[in-house]
This record gives structure tokens, sequence and C-alpha cells, in this order.
């Protein structure tokens, strides 16, 4: 009886198994209904109100932050072209929107490179201008895809066929620098653009302020703390001084593991078969063409 208990035990034990319920996706699912209810709908948990009744200063902030986005009216200024009429936003603000994203444009090659992703391209265009609410629900959908095809996952040949006829460009390092530049500048605008805003006294007044008072401002704060949590899934595999360091780690990662990738190339053409662009070993569904995962 006992032995015939242990087999119904086992026999349970496979049955759920093979049941698939991937619950790191039902996990995801869950965390995406709860931010977008969070941000979008909630009621005396952030300040402001829901979606559907928006406050006139928080749109104008979102537009005119969205018009300078990259400091690109700054830009035009200072090389002499005609900006885009918009209205100065504090530079705290500037600098938190601009910082989330520099970081969204950091997350592209970790999209390109993970072939859980399907039509990546496409995704990190929409995650740059949705961020993180678009975000939350391709990680729920990466994991259910990871559930599915984990057994069938080949090694990348680390070919990225976007760019077969601009192989030469160093991009991922490209899009490393362009984002610490950004992050930089938004740390120096933060503290010392637009002088008239005040000492850095009044900017930390403001910062605190614009945490319990402004809910876009908040969303771009969340935006930062997101990324930081997907670096760690997407880097899965690379050291830990890179993968779990937010934005820093991800930037050097890129610029150093490439480089380290070109100076191996050059000395063993081919050798890096099997593995990705960083060094890394991951794979993808081959579907019954043969063919691998779309960009």
């Amino acid at each position: 009886m006992k032995c015939s208990a242990k087999r119904t035990d086992l026999s349970s034990e496979s049955a759920a198994e093979e049941s698939g319920v991937p619950w790191t996706a039902v996990f995801l699912w869950g965390c995406t209904f709860a931010y977008w209810w969070l941000f979008f709908a909630s009621r005396g948990i952030l300040p402001g109100g829901p979606a559907w009744e928006p406050h006139p200063e928080g749109v104008s902030e979102i537009l005119n932050e969205s018009i300078n986005f990259w400091y690109a009216n700054i830009l035009y200024e200072a090389a002499g072209w005609p900006a885009v009429p918009n209205e100065a936003q504090h530079p705290v603000s500037e600098a938190i929107f601009n910082f989330a994203g520099a970081y969204s444009f950091l997350i592209f090659p970790l999209i390109i490179y993970d072939n859980k992703f399907k039509r990546k391209v496409s995704l990190w265009t929409a995650i740059l201008f949705l961020t993180n609410f678009l975000m939350w629900p391709a990680m729920a959908i990466r994991a259910d895809f990871t559930h599915k095809h984990d057994k069938d996952l080949e090694p990348n040949p680390g070919k990225l066929p976007l760019f077969g006829l601009l192989g030469w460009i160093p991009w991922a390092p490209a899009v490393a620098w362009t984002s610490i530049a950004v992050a930089l500048f938004s740390v120096w605008w933060g503290l010392y653009g637009r002088p008239e805003f005040g000492d850095l006294a009044s900017r930390w007044e403001f910062l605190k302020y614009a945490t319990t008072h402004d809910r876009a401002f908040d969303v771009s704060i969340s935006d930062t703390l997101c990324y930081s949590l997907w670096q760690t899934i997407l880097m899965d595999g690379a050291p830990a001084k890179y993968r779990y360091v937010p934005f820093i780690g991800p930037a050097a990662w890129l610029v150093n593991v490439s480089a380290q990738r070109k100076e191996q190339d050059s000395r063993r053409p081919g050798a890096s078969q099997g593995c990705d662009h960083f060094g890394l070993s991951r794979g993808e569904p081959k579907t019954s063409d043969g063919a691998r995962g779309d960009i």
C-alpha cells in the first residue's frame, strides 16, 4: 500500500509537470495588470488621478518633455537651428525623463540578441515610447515562450540579419556610448541646467515634491527601476559585475564584450560559431523550414 501511494504521488507530480503551467508568465502577467492599474487607474496611491481624468499641467509636462526628448531643442538652439516651440520644464523633471529614455535605448541590444523575443525591432521601437507599459507584457510573453520552447532552443549563430548591410558598424557599443552620453548629460542638466530654476537645494526640494505630487514623474522613476530588473534577466550568463549594476553594468558590458569579441574574431575567424555577439550561448526554436527567430 505504501509503495502504491508513493507511485501515485510520483505520477501526480509527473502529471503536474506535464500540465505545463507557466508560473513565471502567470506571475508576470499579474504584475503587468497591477502595473497598468497602478499608473492608469489607481486613486489615492499615486499623486494625481486616473488616465481618463488627466490634469492639464501633467499633459503639458509630458508633451513638452517629449518634444524636447534627448534635449533636441537645446541641441537645435546650440546649432543655431529653429527649435520646436515648447515650454521649458523643470530641469530635474527633464533629466529624469531623458535618463529613462537613455535606459530604454540601452535595452535595445539586449532585446535584439535575446532569441525569446519576436519582432524585436518593432517591439523595442514601441518600448522606446511606451517604456514599461509595454515591457511588462513583453517579458510575460517571453516567459511563456521560454516555458513552451526551452527544450527546443538551439545556439544562436551569432549573426544579426537586420544589420547585415551595416556589419562594419560597431552598433552595440555605439548604442552603449550614446546612452552613456545622454545619461551623463541628464545628470549635469538635473544639477545645473536652466539656472533660473534655482540652486541644488531648490532642485532637491523639487525632487521630493515631484515624487509625491506628479504621477508622470513617478512613471519615469519606475521605468529606471524596472529596467534595472529586466537587465538581470536579459543578461543571464553575463558576469555579476555587469549583470547586477543598474545602467552602468549593461553599458560597460556592451562596450567591453564587443571589444573582446572583435579581438577574438581577428585572431580566430569563425571561432565564435554557436555563440552570440556577447559570447553567450543563446538559442531559439528552429521552425519547420529551418528558419530562426525573426527580427
